[in-house]
């Protein structure tokens, strides 16, 4: 692998910065060390990576750097998916120290850790600027131990503390130490920078830590800011007067700074960034979702935040929390002491239909804003502009795509060169239009959805008003007008042939393909971009029609996908789009009738050798897998079949293959979906090489297999002869916890590509035809959906994802009786083994395992059946701190509040 100049100087500085002369290195950053330690945890009890004198230091290096054993494996495939959502410096100063601390284990692994050096004690002084809270020597108060609270859990308080030693060496969680006061104070100085940025890397860590140690950090928060404060105020007065006198300032700052809207909602806007996230995330679940008193939708809308346990709610408060994350403290402040009031006052209203008057606050504060937004000029001669600016990302997009290629572009209505700059946009069948969209829609996969939803309604209203303004605009504009006879290429000439598979143009790469695989499939279900399938010229259309709505639409949904995509790929992309379309144009007859998408001829590029009597021969011509993609498709390979190999000498080759090709079939659909969870986080070179090989793999597997003679023929992918009745069933009692709002999204995400009136929701007339397609294993439906969702899944929590598979046997069991319109459906019997939901309940079962989470002094939370509410052990939450924007979000903004994930319901 090479590593940039950028990656050794930083590692180079995390030596020089190193925990100790023993151990070298420094810790990556917050968010991977906060996932070697949590995924740790769960491996050894004493796990530390971050203590280099603990007696379990070496012991717990091995799940790291014993490779090739099963615990590596395990502990390595569970770590990498947690990195997954770390910053790329972290796992680029992870990659780069990776070899040398190998060398490091492998040198000292069999040596005791040397005894912890003896550090002086800081001394006491009181000059005022030492004792204040920015102060990086601790005042060393020696705390009594009186600290009445319960540990939050091992992954949340690993989170802490691998934070906090990223900012102060000397963090602890002990309340003995003489640095105890100084660790609180990075949690507890809410509006200073340490605290914002402490609570930021910390959030990011607890997002992936179980609901149960979340739910304690969270009940506990109020109180342990009360006593940090009376500690700090008995401890150093100096310090406590200057704190107190800044927050009470900040306070009533904001107080009076922001107005209260009306007298019928009176609650201040908690601030633009906050706003903008509850807006975002509410349009993305409603359409109708407004925070305007006065709108018919308002309570409609508040139901989304204060409808507590319920999945809209989960999801919401998740989508709203992680945008949050990077909003101003003292917004976020005022967010958590409104809401208990702002829920008290939905509580008091949901039942109305009461609005606030058009005349109060909120619309003359959006016509402020709209009049302080309207800067742009809002009409051009003698033509009004009636369309509101998307927004800043979309703008910066549309014109710089725009200034590269006509230096006067200008989106302002009284430029003289407006009329021109729109033709960039709504000349549809031009090549500059086609250039500027692709340009302008890569650029745009970066904006917020708010903005883009914007665009895309405006889009068409815009357009009609170009083509109607466009002759009466300045004659500046005639040169640069496009002329629109260029259609007329598109549609001459149709040669009466096929294509005969011969497309002599490289791949662009796997996320370009995947990109343009995905919206092609969204909007044709046979898109295909093999040269030798019988849709490819029909596939190649939605890019290389230039004029048609589906071309237009086809080339800004994926120019907005390529957004994030390598460089390298882009360039392809656009140096091969010409000559590709050349191609296309010369070669665009589509099949005549419904043509049998099997290949119904013998392939000529299979190897002349196959293997023989159940053995691999080892001709096997193709590269081995990367190192983390091999390790997915073994680990899950083996635990599905023991003799699971991919040596092509190995006698197990064929049957292995089996896995991974006999498309169709429940073991291939189950192995996919696992291996494409584990994939998520592996090297995008390794996926590529996989994706690239995949087509000509399967070919010589489908040429080998019977002379391995170990598979059987696949099974045939035709749905189920017993089908499903959409559109007349429902609404049923489903018995089961949602799934978490990441699993959640990526089955909707995938469900509605492939069936747009996919649904998750019992009381849908839709509900089992979109089961269908997770539990009508052997189908193709199936297969396409669990290993798209499971490549989607790679990126969630571990505790979603396990929730997700606790359930998956029983809700199959359910979807089996139900699926025919028999109702009730058996079930299995509800209960409890401890685990808080893994019983499921039937017609007249149980209610799966309703449970008490009890904290106990070790820093475990244990979970027992109970009638069916979580309760905290003392101290125990009061309804005030439970019921605080505290309990929903994490102070630093990201939001741990989903569905609870297990079968118990929190009282909020």
């Amino acid at each position: 692998m090479r590593v940039s100049a950028a990656v050794i100087a930083a590692s180079l500085a995390a030596i020089v910065n190193a925990q100790s002369a023993y151990f070298p290195f420094a810790p990556e950053g917050a968010c991977v060390a906060g996932c070697t330690n949590s995924v740790g945890k769960t491996f050894f009890e004493n796990y530390t990576d971050l203590d280099e004198y603990s007696p379990y230091f070496i012991e717990s290096l091995s799940y790291t750097f014993e490779r090739g054993s099963p615990k590596t494996t395990s502990f390595m495939t569970k770590a990498g998916m947690c990195m997954g959502m770390c910053p790329q410096e972290e796992l680029d100063l992870y990659t780069a120290n990776y070899p040398t601390k190998l060398e490091w284990y492998n040198l000292n692994k069999n040596s005791p850790s040397p005894p912890r050096p003896t550090t002086q004690v800081p001394t006491t002084t009181t000059d005022a600027t030492t004792t204040t809270v920015t102060s990086t020597t601790p005042t060393p108060t020696l705390i009594s131990g009186d600290f009445p609270f319960f540990p939050d859990g091992p992954c949340v308080s690993n989170c802490a503390v691998t934070a906090g030693k990223s900012f102060f060496p000397n963090y602890t969680e002990d309340p003995t130490s003489p640095y105890f006061l100084e660790s609180l104070s990075y949690t507890f100085e809410r509006g200073s920078e340490k605290t914002q940025a402490f609570m930021s890397a910390a959030g990011r860590c607890m997002g992936s830590c179980p609901s149960p140690e979340l739910d304690i950090y969270q009940g506990q928060y109020n109180a342990k800011l009360a006593w940090y404060r009376a500690r700090v105020s008995a401890t150093t007065a100096t310090t406590a007067t200057t704190t107190t006198t800044t927050e009470a300032t900040s306070t009533t700052a904001t107080t009076t700074a922001t107005p209260v809207p009306s007298s019928y909602f009176p609650f201040a806007p908690e601030g633009a960034c906050v706003v903008g996230c509850t807006t975002s995330a509410g349009l993305s679940m409603f359409p109708n979702y407004s925070e305007d008193p006065a709108s018919p939708y308002f309570i409609e809308s508040l139901s989304y935040s204060y409808e507590s346990g319920s999945a809209n709610t989960g999801a919401f408060m998740t989508k709203a929390g992680m945008c949050m994350g990077r909003c101003p403290q003292d917004e976020l402040d005022l967010y958590n002491a409104q809401y208990p009031g702002k829920k008290a006052w939905y509580l008091e209203h949901k039942g109305t239909t009461t609005t606030a008057p058009a005349t109060t606050a909120p619309t003359t504060a959006r016509t402020t804003t709209t009049t302080s937004a309207s800067t742009v000029p809002t009409s051009v001669p003698d033509n009004d502009f009636p369309f509101e600016p998307e927004g800043a990302c979309v703008s910066s997009c549309t014109n710089s795509a725009g200034k590269a290629m006509f230096p006067n572009y200008s989106e302002d209505p009284k430029s003289p060169y407006f009329i021109e700059s729109l033709s960039y946009s709504y000349e549809s069948g031009s090549l500059k239009t086609q250039e500027f969209m692709t340009k302008a829609g890569m650029c745009m996969g970066k904006c917020p959805q708010s903005e883009l939803d914007l665009y895309n309604s405006q889009y068409q209203a815009k357009k009609t008003w170009y083509f109607q303004h466009k002759n009466t605009a300045p004659t500046t504009t005639t040169s640069g007008s496009p002329v629109t006879t260029t259609k007329t290429t598109t549609t001459t000439s149709v040669p009466t042939s096929v294509p005969g598979g011969d497309f002599p143009f490289k791949p662009e790469g796997a996320c370009v393909s995947k990109c343009t695989n995905s919206v092609g499939k969204a909007m044709f279900p046979n898109y295909s971009e093999d040269p030798k399938s019988p849709y490819f010229i029909e596939s190649l259309s939605y890019s290389y029609e230039s004029g048609s709505t589906k071309t237009q639409d086809f080339m800004t949904k994926a120019g907005m996908c390529m957004g994030t995509c390598p460089q390298s790929e882009l360039d392809l992309y656009t140096a091969q789009y010409p000559g590709k379309k050349a191609w296309y144009l010369a070669n665009k007859g589509k099949p005549t009738g419904p043509v049998n998408p099997t290949p119904t001829s013998t392939k000529t590029t299979v190897p002349t050798s196959t293997p023989g009597s159940g053995s691999g021969s080892g001709t096997y011509p193709f590269k081995p897998n990367g190192a983390c993609v091999s390790k997915c498709t073994n680990q899950v390979g083996k635990a599905m079949f023991p003799n699971y190999s991919e040596d092509p000498k190995s006698p197990y080759f064929i049957e292995s293959l089996s896995y991974t090709f006999e498309r169709g079939s429940a073991k291939t659909t189950e192995f996919m979906t696992k291996t494409g969870m584990c994939m998520g986080t592996c090297p995008q070179a390794e996926l590529d090489l996989y994706t690239a090989q995949y087509p000509a793999q399967l070919e010589w597997y489908n040429a080998n297999k019977n002379g391995g003679s170990n598979p059987t023929n696949p099974t045939d992918p035709t749905d189920p002869t017993n089908p499903t009745n959409p559109g007349t069933n429902g609404p049923f009692d489903y018995p089961f916890e949602p799934n978490g709002a990441c699993v959640a999204g990526c089955t909707n995400e995938v469900g509605k590509a492939m069936f747009p009136n996919y649904s998750e929701d019992p009381s849908s007339p839709y509900f089992i035809e979109s089961l269908s397609y997770t539990f009508e294993r052997g189908s193709a439906k199936t297969t396409e959906f669990m290993t798209k969702t499971g490549m989607c899944m790679g990126k969630c929590p571990q505790t979603e994802l396990d929730l997700y598979t606790a359930q998956y046997p029983a809700q199959l069991e359910w979807y089996n009786a139900n699926k025919n319109g028999s109702g009730g459906g058996n079930g299995t019997e509800g209960g409890g083994d401890g685990s808080g939901g893994n019983g499921t309940g039937g017609s007249e079962g149980g209610s799966g395992g309703n449970s008490t989470i009890t904290p106990s002094t070790n820093g475990t939370a244990t979970i027992s059946p109970t009638s069916g509410t979580v309760t905290l052990a003392s101290p125990s939450p009061t309804s005030s701190n439970l019921g605080s924007g505290a309990v929903q979000m994490a102070v630093s903004g990201f939001m741990t509040v989903a569905a609870l994930l297990c079968s118990a319901v929190l009282v909020v």
